[in-house]
């Protein structure tokens, strides 16, 4: 691909972009019909870059076949040129998925137990290849309900990791089922797409989509033994999870109001200069930084001509960083990391909490984060965190490799709470105050007791975070 195609590329991208982005956006105003064009906008521009991307890789591989017959130096650059241009594709892909991955939550939101179950497995960054992508693309544009049900793509989304699309009861806001499309090209021009769908029965009926006019092991028999068997492993795996929201006993429920660092985020990006960097720290620990770039296109955002180097205001940085540390604590630890999306460019998401466009804030605002118009960078002393779990009651132990764990005493015993990056990501990543995460892990202690600790027993935290607004 060369850079003029990039630069086409990214230009159309940007433009589909911007009609996906006003469709989303009335879901925090008010929806209308124009939603159900949402799906297929977006998978029509990601289908697009997905096969950029695969050009690339075809182009990279041919090179390291032939690289014995080329120079040195510039098989190393011209390997550097297009490893960057995937990464600008990949960028823009992170920036589409994020507005999936910001429809599908909604529609996810009572089922946060089956999320966790699509969360367990590898995601894939693209759309599939060949006649898979092209009958997924045009399913989509095609089938926006069966029967009664939405039907949900995932392939637009990270979250959303089995099968390829769920069935949506739009009565009762759940999860019906999970399908798997199959394409088979019938001639030129015409392709064969068949969807398996698994679901519950409660909120699935047999026949409620279409009557079954053969058992589906009738149906299955029709394929190769190989594809066959991977067809009833992709199906085993579809219902073991579907059937995880039945798997939660004796749940106690907790409902506490959690104050965070939102409104503070919100006023420092109403009042951040363009071109120039912002800081502000919210609490003991936590400092952010902001660098608002001028509006302009998807090209020109993830392509510049120039890149912001955030070196070059490391005596500045420094600074303020300095001003984290907790004197006189032996466990001043600085960490540095980006805030919506991670350093390989996916988005970033953490179950149980809500993803950016759901957040209170200004919807241009939230606009303006997902597609990059401010960098946000994060660095965090967890100093301050630890000491306040000890004045909490808590318990640390060190490791040498800087690691801790965490116990909580009840009555002879000892609580080990384990899964500690999930409480660090609610204050890093979800601007969460320090004393509002020990107040919760203390207050999910309490309900513990109340009934009554088991010896060697294991009790799981699950948190579902909301914000009202």
């Amino acid at each position: 691909m060369k850079k003029n195609e990039l630069k086409k590329l990214l230009l159309k991208t940007d433009e589909r972009y911007q009609k996906c982005w006003d469709i989303l956006a009335t879901l925090k105003t008010k929806p209308d019909t124009s939603i159900q064009l949402f799906q297929a906008a977006l998978c029509k521009a990601l289908f697009d870059l997905s096969n950029a991307y695969r050009t690339i890789s075809q182009e990279r591989k041919r090179l390291i076949a032939r690289k014995h017959l080329l120079s040195s130096s510039w098989f190393s650059k011209r390997q550097k040129l297009l490893a960057g241009r995937q990464k600008a594709i990949m960028e823009a892909v992170a920036i589409g998925r994020t507005m999936g991955d910001s429809f599908a939550w909604l529609f996810y939101s009572n089922d946060l137990d089956l999320l966790q179950q699509h969360l367990k497995h590898p995601e894939n960054n693209h759309i599939p290849p060949g006649f898979g992508g092209i009958g997924e693309k045009e399913f989509v544009k095609r089938v926006l309900k069966l029967g009664e049900y939405m039907v949900l793509y995932h392939g637009t989304t990270t979250l959303l990791r089995l099968g390829d699309v769920s069935l949506i009861d739009l009565k009762q806001f759940r999860v019906a089922g999970i399908g798997d499309l199959k394409t088979t090209p019938l001639e030129p021009g015409k392709l064969s797409i068949t969807l398996l769908v698994m679901g519950d029965k409660r909120i699935l009926p047999v026949g409620s989509i279409i009557p079954l006019s053969s058992s589906p092991n009738k149906f299955l028999n029709n394929y190769p033994p190989a594809m066959k068997a991977r067809i009833d492993r992709q199906i085993d795996r579809n219902i073991k999870a579907l059937s995880s929201n039945d798997s939660v006993k004796n749940a106690s429920h907790l409902k506490l109001t959690i104050e965070t660092y939102i409104p503070e985020f919100q006023r420092m990006l109403q009042t951040a200069k363009v071109g120039r960097f912002s800081y502000q720290q919210f609490g003991d620990g936590l400092l952010c930084v902001v660098f608002k770039q001028r509006k302009q296109n998807l090209h020109t955002t993830i392509a510049p001509a120039k890149n912001i180097h955030l070196s070059r205001k490391l005596d500045e940085v420094a600074a303020h960083a300095c001003k984290l540390a907790l004197h006189g604590s032996p466990h001043n630890n600085l960490t540095l990391g980006s805030f919506l999306y991670q350093r390989d460019g996916t988005p970033k998401y953490q179950l149980g909490t809500l993803p950016l466009f759901w957040w209170p804030l200004n919807v241009d605002t939230i606009k303006n984060l997902i597609f990059q118009e401010y960098i946000v960078v994060i660095i965090y002393n967890s100093a301050h965190f630890i000491s306040k779990l000890e004045a909490a009651g808590f318990t640390l132990e060190f490791k040498k490799d800087r690691t801790f764990n965490l116990s909580y005493s009840i009555g002879k015993g000892k609580l080990h709470v384990t899964g500690l990056r999930y409480f660090f990501e609610l204050i890093c990543s979800y601007f969460y105050k320090e004393v509002e995460v020990i107040e919760m892990l203390k207050r999910s202690i309490q309900e513990i007791e109340k009934v009554g600790v088991n010896e060697n027993a294991r009790y799981e935290f699950k948190f579902d975070h909301r914000l009202f607004f």
